[in-house]
């Protein structure tokens, strides 16, 4: 069997360990495996999506937050209900900027830079509010131990300013209270924040980890990088004590706040910067799968309209590979779901079980559970559970004899999966006689009742390309058998 080993589009063809083109797939240890199309959940916002929040209360209660340039929503069932603030008009969010969500207790606050932040009190709010204490306005916002940390402060984009000592409504430097504010003297402007045990600031040249030490200095800054930093702040992902961001040079991953490693070096960052819109950075967003253990970003590529994104890169950390996807939307981001359906609560949602877009016995009903979700074209909250889509995976490239041509006559695809007629996967090669020319690819073949598909491949370098349709249902495509013999060595 010749293998589909991990995404490598940015090392040549001929003699790749890994597989030139794995679309809308996800990685896996040893395979690649089905992804589902977006489905969607939710009515629209009335704008585009910014910014994307969820989280329980201290009861277990969901709840899914949301806002565009001028208003904040709260999902209810299926349907985005507005919570903008009740006094000051919709707010300023600018065109490349974006909400910022975090959870101190039961109080949700978000941030975006322009307006004062706002807060909503879990279980009892029924709209966001100025939070009180005379916050400062900021563009990120995260929770560090016991404080509610901002960052990029208006009128100062490198300092970074926190609460009093659990106590987000109260701001005023005090060494009684610990708030406090500290200027990063150097790296520029501040990214991004990720919170938890320690903090870690993201800058566009630098990135440092505030350590709580108490009084007097409240925080340590120690820098873990130099001219290290984030040039798109939409791509940072944490999951538990491992960040993942997006630099100048390619796609990295900061492990328990102190060890850096490349994760799309020789692999993805040179096809991803090759693609990517880069008049509209500001569009790309990232979240974490954390049952697929995958890290997913979503950014405009070729074909983009206007900066929509449309394409997605997806590693998988525990197998160290990657894929890619075709999915236009607006935003990813984990959402969780909503609390517990019953027969009768479902009508919330739709008066037809036909049109419910999921099965009965989908855990999409359970409630609480995270789920990878994005908002469509259309502003709506969607779900990758729809049909899978139309993939396709290439081998790489190989001389099968060494020094000479070869024939191939069959090849067996190596698909796992209830496959039903019409659905079985097809393969086409591809073949060229010197490096330097372009592959000429056969026609597709279906696979017949044997699981094979016949050919006649006469070259010297030889490729496989493994395609299913929409709609298939499969689980692992692991690569092929072929069945050759060697020719001239002219």
């Amino acid at each position: 069997m010749i293998p589909v080993g991990d995404y490598r589009p940015d090392l040549p063809d001929f003699q790749n360990p890994g597989a030139t083109r794995a679309l809308n797939v996800l990685p896996s240890a040893t395979s690649y495996r089905p992804l589902s199309g977006l489905v969607a959940y939710s009515d629209a916002l009335a704008g585009r999506c910014q910014g994307a929040f969820a989280t329980r209360d201290s009861s277990a209660n969901v709840f899914n937050f949301a806002g565009d340039a001028g208003h904040l929503y709260h999902l209810d069932g299926a349907a985005w209900t507005g919570v903008t603030r009740a006094s000051g008009g919709p707010y300023g969010t600018a065109s490349d900027g974006g909400w910022s969500f975090t959870q101190f207790g039961d109080l949700v606050i978000a941030v975006n830079g322009v307006d004062a932040p706002q807060s909503w009190a879990l279980g009892s709010a029924t709209r966001f509010a100025a939070l009180a204490g005379d916050p400062p306005f900021g563009r990120f916002v995260s929770t560090v131990r016991d404080f509610v940390v901002i960052g990029r402060i208006s009128g100062f984009p490198n300092r970074v300013q926190w609460s009093g000592i659990n106590n987000p409504e109260t701001w005023s430097p005090s060494a009684a209270t610990q708030a406090d504010f500290q200027t990063l003297p150097d790296g520029g402007w501040v990214q991004g924040l990720v919170g938890g045990e320690y903090g870690i600031v993201f800058q566009e040249r630098s990135i440092k980890r505030m350590t709580y030490i108490g009084a007097p200095l409240i925080f340590q800054f120690d820098e873990i990088a130099r001219n290290r930093g984030v040039v798109a702040e939409g791509s940072i992902a944490n999951f538990e004590t491992t960040a993942f961001f997006l630099d100048n040079d390619g796609f990295h991953a900061l492990i328990g706040g102190q060890q850096l490693q490349p994760i799309g070096d020789q692999k993805v960052d040179k096809s991803f910067w090759r693609t990517v819109d880069q008049n509209h950075l500001h569009r790309i967003s990232a979240a974490i799968d954390p049952i697929n253990k995958l890290y997913i970003v979503s950014y405009p590529g070729n074909g983009s309209v206007n900066g929509t994104p449309n394409r997605l890169l997806i590693y998988n950390w525990t197998a160290g590979r990657w894929s890619e996807a075709e999915v236009e939307m607006d935003l990813v981001y984990p959402s969780l779901s909503e609390s517990s359906y019953t027969l009768d609560s479902l009508d919330s949602v739709s008066s037809s079980l036909d049109a419910l877009g999921f099965s009965l016995d989908s855990r999409n009903w359970t409630g609480g559970l995270i789920l990878l979700s994005a908002f469509d074209p259309a502003r709506r909250l969607s779900l990758f559970t729809g049909p899978t889509l139309p993939a396709t995976v290439d081998t790489g490239e190989a001389q099968l004899f060494p020094g000479r041509r070869a024939v191939i006559s069959s090849v067996r695809p190596i698909v796992e999966g209830g496959l039903s007629t019409g659905t079985e996967p097809s393969i086409q090669l591809g073949v060229r006689n010197r490096t330097m020319d372009e592959v000429a690819w056969g026609p597709a073949t279906r696979t017949n009742i044997h699981g094979e598909c016949p050919a006649r491949s006469a070259g010297r370098y030889h490729r496989a390309r493994i395609s299913l349709p929409a709609g298939a249902e499969w689980r692992h495509i692991q690569g092929v058998d072929l069945v050759a013999k060697p020719e001239g060595r002219r």
